[in-house]
């Protein structure tokens, strides 16, 4: 009994963390409530939405709306290995951003200038824990590092920044750049003017046909609808608040079905001494003797 009560208990607390681990993502953000991704339907699998817009579209969308007041795009970047002297380390978490990027998620520089690295080609930052596996505990800053893509070719980097880590970040990566060269689109966030209607928003970019992915079709969506399937992107932190929910009342059943147990076992013993204690008496056993 005391093992089924405490596996329930175990199981329950992690449960409830991992909830409340993945419902305060970018808790520490104090406008993350005016933060969306802009999404569409995937032109490739029916149900499915894409987080990606077109980069012409992405500024069309910024200019034409008085309700948003900044956009950030991003997107994967194609690192195979990243190279530092004689060290490598396979396939890195590499991602190019807009220098808006410290006006959604504030990041805050250990050294160098993320600003500068959003803003200039060819320099990159580095997350805390990949400097310290890149480096071993020297200063990074100023070093060159060399990204070899899928097809062999290399592009050099130098290291303009290193990041702190940030806890419950919704985005996730090892190294940074800036969108500085030709970029045709990706994921976009936009961020509104307090007390602006995102659902109004929607409603406008709809009706005024921007153009998506999928001819004919003009639906953006800011939330994905719960009958949908969300694209995964390896560098997003994204759960679905259902299947969020659903875990939580798992674990409030597997707390109950664990105490459920316990109690029923201690009363099971309980009867059985009971039943004991009418034997003994039944056979002339004193009080004191029982």
């Amino acid at each position: 009994s005391l093992i089924s009560l405490t596996v329930g208990l175990g199981c329950t607390n992690l449960l409830v963390t991992f909830f409340i681990h993945e419902y305060n993502i970018e808790q520490q953000t104090p406008d993350r409530q005016l933060i969306f991704a802009l999404r569409q339907d995937s032109p490739m699998e029916e149900g499915v939405k894409v987080s990606y817009v077109d980069a012409n579209t992405a500024g069309q969308i910024k200019e034409k709306y008085a309700e948003i007041t900044d956009i950030l795009r991003m997107n994967g970047m194609n690192a195979n290995v990243c190279k530092y002297n004689e060290i490598k380390y396979e396939h890195p978490l590499f991602i190019c951003a807009d220098s808006t990027l410290n006006k959604f998620f504030h990041y805050t520089a250990l050294e160098g200038s993320l600003s500068t690295v959003l803003t200039t080609p060819d320099k990159i930052a580095i997350s805390e824990t990949f400097a310290r596996k890149l480096f071993h505990g020297h200063s990074g800053i100023g070093e060159m590092i060399e990204i070899i893509d899928a097809n062999g070719e290399i592009q050099k980097y130098e290291v303009g920044a290193i990041l702190k880590e940030r806890p419950q970040s919704f985005l996730h990566f090892d190294l940074l750049t800036g969108i500085t060269g030709e970029f045709w689109g990706g994921p976009t966030l936009l961020k509104l003017h307090p007390g602006a209607s995102a659902s109004l928003l929607q409603e406008k970019i709809r009706k005024d046909k921007i153009p998506t992915l999928t001819p004919g079709n003009t639906q953006y969506y800011f939330n994905t609808n719960k009958n949908s399937k969300q694209q995964k992107l390896s560098y997003f932190q994204q759960s679905d608040v259902p299947l969020l929910y659903i875990g939580l009342i798992s674990a409030l059943l597997v707390l109950a079905i664990a105490c459920f147990n316990y109690t029923n076992l201690s009363l099971s013993r309980t009867l059985q001494q009971i039943k004991m204690i009418h034997i003994e008496k039944l056979m002339g056993a004193q009080l004191k003797e029982i």
